[in-house]
Formats: structure tokens, C-alpha cells, sequence
């Protein structure tokens, strides 16, 4: 019961963001409540750690998907280019 009140408190704060985030945090809900299932018939306890790796299976996408597509690549644009030799040079291991 206390999975389903989770996923209700999950979708209701989605309510007003895009179809790809409430369907990325749908497929991150089911995962979580799947593997807290599978647990149970084999015998695992650590049903908590379960359900935790089913909800942020997809962190990378739920967090890609709720910014601005600006806003993620701002910094890599801003960001100078460097080659290997430079960038040895820039974190010490330069000969």
C-alpha cells in the first residue's frame, strides 16, 4: 500500500510537467515496485535497497529530461576545447 501511495505522491507532482517525464518517473515506479517483488519470493531482505535501485534506474534520463535543453548544454559550449597534452598539463601529470 505504501508503494502505491509513493507512486500517487510521485505522479501528482508531475502533474503540470511533459509526457516524456511522467513517463520516464512511471517506468522508474514500476521497476521500483517489480523488484521489490521479485525479492520476496527469493527470499531477500534488503527490499528497501530494492525498491531504491528500481526508482533511480533511470535517474540520468529523469534529470535530462526535466531541464531546458539550453540549460544542458550551456556549459559544454561555454567550455574551452583541449587537446590530450593540454589537459595532462592542466591536471599536473604533464612530463
Amino acid at each position: 500500500m505504501k508503494d502505491i501511495a509513493v507512486g500517487a505522491a510521485v505522479f501528482e507532482h508531475l502533474n503540470n510537467r511533459s509526457a516524456v517525464l511522467k513517463e520516464l518517473m512511471a517506468t522508474s515506479v514500476i521497476t521500483a515496485n517489480q523488484s521489490v517483488k521479485l525479492c520476496v519470493p527469493d527470499g531477500v531482505t534488503q527490499v528497501e535497497t530494492a525498491y531504491l535501485c528500481g526508482i533511480f534506474r533511470n535517474l540520468g534520463e529523469l534529470v535530462v529530461a526535466g531541464q531546458p535543453i539550453g540549460a544542458l548544454f550551456a556549459d559544454a559550449v561555454r567550455a574551452p576545447v583541449l587537446y590530450p597534452e593540454q589537459a595532462a598539463r592542466q591536471i599536473g601529470i604533464a612530463s
